[in-house]
């Protein structure tokens, strides 16, 4: 099978057409039986069955090919083949002959001639990456772990969709180890998704090692691999399918391993498939002896024990704390203070272990850029089966890939970015006039007597108590607790009313600590790396352009607007106006209002009138984005007013909005 092949053969594999498979699979067993490779395997299965008995299912296809590879029959049969480039010669000789042709037209590529596909990988700080067809000659001195997706099965939420959203619809498999990511590319999205991607995932990031990591040295990798599957709609939605953490040192044992993930529902569904996934994993380079698999399961029971007491120790320690905390007074009881919440494994976590100082590289220039860029991520309030709020505080990973979330979510990536850039940064709890809500906060002043208020999902900063003349205000009522990745503090105040605060958090009248000793135990969920843009920028622009405008001529004409005229010059002058609203939302102070007067006014005739209407979505569907234009009075009103300007500036505006919300969105693909 080409599942069994080393890494270097599968980019040949892929590149089959159909219409030669039957052709193929007749050379493949001539060979196999010309050089007696037929009889060593009857021979080894008698031998195995004698041994072991009859074993059905995946495990024992997994188990029997993995003793064909400790036997070496797979790898005397890849020296028969000999090199790839060989192996297309013969076949393609043998395609010629049996078609009569003469000279077949080639069907693979030479290395360095094959066609570059699209991305299908995010790229950590390291050089570790998925390559077209899993082709990668990986430094020497390297351990890599190539990872083959041999497909889904049993997606049935696909079936809980309309056909007609099934039919656009499409899948894709998030891969995280550590700081690297991987995506599948998208697939439709059926109950039985044909995944087919090969990654290459580096397992010990050390710039300075000489050779590979031992087996040995592998084994005390304690991170897991993170799964999360997404569906992605034609109008832009996308949710979340299912999550899993897999344990991958089982490889280990012979560097072959073929493992069906099960990825379960988010939160409360956490109990309930929601697919399948088949791996098949691989160490390269090649192990040169593996593990016993006692050893790798007492260390990996070893570590499990070592996280339950950690869990243990924590949970004692906070429901004293909690205890203590409500002999204080008796309308504690009654505040926001959150210590737990359901991670979207369905795990209750200490919700400190949703925090992590993010660096960004050079991806995001301030505090203020990354406080725009979450905000860039969708805000969704998540609603259980029968109504009310479902809250599940979704991992860094789980966000970025299904990016949207519910307010905790924004505001536990918008606190690890903020304290990645230095800042004295907390995750609020608290409550609005309407609901409970969070949000961030950082200190900052000698004293850190400067509060400021950071809405993670608008990037809206306010400061707090501030008198000064067209102060923003801010929208809290009430706050309950504040906490980071080391620190969590309760309100302690006789008044929780966010007007009525301190916030010199040291003062343990006013803020009653956690030890942070106690805080130590807590297991971290994984951190992440933000990622460089991989979306087109100026192709999506044009894309976005040219299907705003078909979608803008029709919906004039069906008002019996026949002609609609586009002034592309007067487009072009709103790019600095929208620049200065995007700076705007960045920093928070409005620049070159002047220029773009004065270039409006020398344009538009003497008796026009020029109007304007600057919108931004978070999105890419023209569909949505022309159906909540229409919802607006004043968008409304210019698209159907029959003005050549008007139309032509409303479409160069939506535009030029666009280009920078994908610039900055693209960050996370």
């Amino acid at each position: 099978a080409p599942s069994a092949f080393a890494p270097k053969y599968v980019l040949f594999w892929m590149q089959i057409p159909a219409d030669r498979i039957e052709g193929l699979k007749g050379i493949i067993h001539d060979h196999l039986q010309s050089t007696d490779t037929y009889s060593r395997i009857r021979q080894f299965l008698r031998e195995f069955l004698s041994h072991e008995g009859v074993i059905k299912g995946a495990a024992g296809e997994d188990k029997i090919l993995n003793a064909l590879h400790e036997r070496g029959v797979i790898d005397d049969l890849l020296r028969s083949i000999g090199r790839v480039e060989d192996l297309a010669e013969i076949i393609e000789k043998r395609v010629a002959v049996s078609s009569g042709t003469g000279a077949a037209e080639p069907t693979h590529k030479r290395q360095g001639d094959v066609t570059k596909s699209p991305p299908r990988r995010y790229v950590g700080e390291s050089d570790a990456a998925s390559r077209p067809g899993g082709v990668f000659n990986p430094p020497s001195n390297r351990r890599y772990l190539h990872m083959k997706l041999l497909g889904g099965k049993a997606f049935l939420d696909t079936l809980s969709h309309s056909s007609q959203e099934r039919g656009t619809a499409t899948i894709v498999l998030h891969v995280q180890f550590e700081k690297q990511r991987f995506r599948s590319r998208p697939v439709p999205a059926t109950v039985e998704p044909r995944f087919d991607e090969n990654f290459l995932i580096e397992l010990v990031q050390d710039p300075d090692q000489t050779e590979p990591a031992s087996v040995a040295s592998l084994l005390t990798v304690s991170a897991r691999m993170s799964f999360v599957a997404t569906m992605h709609f034609a109008d832009g939605r996308s949710v979340l399918v299912g999550t899993h953490r897999l344990e991958w040192r089982k490889v280990l044992r012979s560097g072959q391993w073929t493992v069906c993930v099960e990825l379960a529902g988010p939160g409360a569904q956490s109990k309930v498939a929601a697919g399948l996934v088949d791996v098949r994993l691989e160490v390269v380079p090649k192990l040169a002896e593996g593990l016993i698999q006692q050893d790798i399961e007492n260390q990996i029971r070893s570590e499990k024990a070592r996280e339950g007491d950690a869990d243990r120790r924590f949970y004692q320690y906070a429901r004293q704390w909690w205890k203590d905390y409500l002999q204080i007074r008796d309308a504690h009881h009654l505040r926001l203070c959150k210590i737990f919440a359901m991670s979207d494994d369905g795990t209750n976590r200490p919700v400190c272990a949703f925090v992590s100082p993010m660096k960004a590289g050079r991806l995001l220039d301030t505090p203020k850029h990354a406080a725009r860029f979450v905000a860039l991520l969708a805000y969704v309030r998540e609603e259980t089966i029968g109504g009310g709020r479902a809250e599940v505080w979704s991992s860094a990973h789980t966000f970025l890939s299904k990016q949207q979330g519910d307010c905790e979510d924004h505001a536990t990536l918008l606190c690890s970015l903020l304290l990645g850039f230095g800042l004295d940064a907390y995750v609020c709890v608290g409550s609005t006039e309407s609901n409970a809500h969070v949000w961030c906060m950082t200190r900052t002043g000698s004293g850190f007597d400067r509060v400021i208020f950071w809405e993670s999902t608008t990037g809206v900063r306010y400061i707090h108590n501030d008198t000064s003349v067209g102060a923003r205000q801010h929208p809290y009522r009430t706050i309950g607790c504040v906490f980071n990745h080391r620190t969590f503090f309760a309100n302690n105040q006789p008044d929780d009313s966010l007007q009525r605060c301190f916030f010199d958090l040291e003062n343990e009248s006013h803020w009653k600590p956690m030890s942070e000793e106690a805080l130590s135990y807590i297991n971290r969920m994984p951190t992440v790396s933000l990622m460089p843009p991989t979306i087109p920028i100026l192709a999506t622009e044009d894309v976005l352009e040219a299907t705003l405008k078909g979608l803008i001529e029709s919906h004039r004409r069906s008002l019996g607007l026949e002609v609609t005229r586009w002034d592309e010059d007067l487009g072009y002058l709103l790019t600095p106006a929208l620049a200065s609203y995007e700076l705007e939302r960045i920093i928070g102070i409005s620049v070159g209002n002047d220029e773009f007067q004065q270039s409006i006014k020398r344009c538009v005739p003497e008796g026009h009138t020029f109007k304007g209407f600057p919108i931004q979505f978070s999105h890419h569907s023209p569909q949505r984005m022309m159906s909540a234009l229409l919802k607006a009075k004043v968008a409304w009103t210019s698209l159907g007013a029959g003005a050549t300007t008007s139309a032509s500036a409303s479409a160069s505006g939506f535009l030029c909005i666009l280009r920078t919300s994908s610039l900055c969105g693209a960050c996370l693909l």
